[in-house]
């Protein structure tokens, strides 16, 4: 059993160094009070995004609106949506986004889109 176990482990810990994503974009739209992280799976392993979140400058997460978790087989794109209502008002408030998945995470920190 243990060595079942350890082969199970050592299988997944190989396929996760295939795994990459990238965040193509992180749109925000202030009037409807959401954001929008589009992410794609780039690298040669499917996988599935388990979280995503919109940090503000000050701290605050955006409410998620996508259920995880998001299957993501090789060249797969998906869109995950978040409420931002009060949180950001300006894309001044903007920090970061960051998604997971079950092998790796990414983080964007730059202009979104639509600002």
């Amino acid at each position: 059993a243990q060595t079942d176990t350890v082969a199970n482990k050592t299988k997944a810990g190989i396929d996760c160094t295939r795994a990459k994503i990238t965040i193509d974009e992180v749109y925000l739209d202030l009037t409807a009070n959401k954001a929008r992280i589009n992410v794609r799976n780039s690298g040669f392993f499917d996988d599935s995004i388990v979280s995503a979140v919109v940090i503000t400058a000050n701290g605050n997460v955006a409410t998620n609106l996508t259920a995880f978790p998001i299957k993501l087989s090789q060249g797969d794109a998906a869109s995950i949506e978040l409420n931002t209502s009060g949180i950001i008002t300006a894309c001044g408030n903007f920090s970061k986004a960051i998604v997971a998945t079950q092998c790796v995470s990414r983080e964007f920190d730059g202009t979104p889109k639509n600002c």
